[in-house]
């Protein structure tokens, strides 16, 4: 028998809201509607992508002209630093002070002919980046040079003029060199400054216009600061030494060859200075061989000193010279003096 309901017509089931000709229909016109989405999608990346390298080529060109035109303002500030030097040790002071505003114009123009948002940008990327960031170096070490280290040292020579540190009767003026000492200090800081960040950069992988005139500035650089530290140390010590502080008093050792010394020779003869706001007097002079003599070291040796020099490195004043520490023997000699 049949049952009611039974066989493929009664398994048949309902679907609820229409029938499935009309789902089928459905699916087949969204299907094109995402394609086409899709299709919108990829265009506007690839629209996106296309713009951004297009920026990113615009801004490495324009990099690149800023960078020429720097080099440019950089080789002139270079040429003017030697007619700068020239004029200065000349004493063309009004040619110099020309010379150092045009110096200035040409450095500040490559610094800032090197920043900018492009430059920012620039900077990131991997090839490019560090390249950028030694050019930027570059230009910002001799703009600080130009803008606060030159003009400072050209103060100071027009303050310290050689003809100035002659002895008149016999004194030395000190009140130059006093008044220079914080300016010439002011500048040898941003030489110093200046060396340390051109050292800092790691010249591998950089591009040969960019190696190559980094290779030819650090010497340069560097050989300024030698100067600059010898002139800070000058200012900074001359004044005292010379008694500019209170009576500063020296023992000098004149050494000759009638025996070989670590130092020298024999201090043959030994005078006494005393210092005094910049003029220098003998206060006594003696025979190098009147002085020690004693019978025991006048300050405890060492036992390496002993073992190799013996007592008579701390008991007479020919002897102070067997070591080569200079500071030991102005101890015992200073210590046999006193005697």
């Amino acid at each position: 028998m049949t049952h009611v309901g039974s066989g493929t017509e009664g398994s048949a089931t309902p679907v609820p809201g229409g029938n499935p000709g009309q789902i089928g229909v459905k699916r087949q016109e969204q299907e094109p509607r995402r394609s086409n989405r899709k299709r919108r999608t990829l265009r506007r990346v690839l629209f996106t992508v296309t713009v951004l390298l297009a920026i990113v080529a615009a801004g490495v060109a324009w990099v690149g002209v800023d960078a020429l035109r720097a080099r440019g303002e950089l080789r002139a500030a270079a040429t003017q630093v030697h007619v700068l030097q020239d004029q200065v040790e000349k004493g063309d002071r009004k040619a110099a002070a020309a010379t150092l505003k045009s110096l200035q114009g040409h450095a500040s123009n490559a610094q800032a002919g090197t920043h900018g948002l492009h430059w920012s940008a620039a900077r990131v990327l991997p090839w490019l980046g560090p390249n950028v960031r030694a050019v930027q170096t570059v230009a910002e070490v001799i703009d600080g040079l130009a803008t606060n280290a030159l003009p400072t040292l050209m103060d100071a020579t027009s303050l310290v003029d050689p003809t100035t540190l002659a002895p008149v009767h016999g004194r030395v003026n000190l009140k130059p060199l006093v008044k220079a000492a914080p300016k010439v200090v002011a500048a040898n800081a941003e030489v110093q400054t200046a060396v340390r960040r051109l050292d800092a950069i790691n010249p591998a992988g950089l591009l040969a216009a960019v190696a190559g005139p980094l290779a030819d500035l650090r010497p340069q650089v560097a050989k300024v600061a030698l100067t600059t530290a010898t002139a800070a140390r000058a200012v900074r010590l001359m004044p005292p030494m010379l008694g500019a502080d209170g009576p500063r008093e020296y023992l000098l050792l004149v050494q000759n060859n009638a025996e070989q010394r670590a130092t020298g020779g024999i201090p043959g003869s030994v005078v006494l200075l005393r210092a005094v706001d910049g003029a220098v007097k003998v206060v006594d002079q003696r025979a190098g061989n009147t002085l020690g003599d004693f019978p025991k070291p006048v300050l405890p040796l060492t036992a390496e000193e002993h073992a190799l020099f013996g007592d008579d490195l701390g008991k007479t004043m020919l002897d102070v010279t067997f070591t080569p520490d200079f500071p030991r023997s102005g101890q015992l000699a200073r210590a046999i003096c006193n005697r």
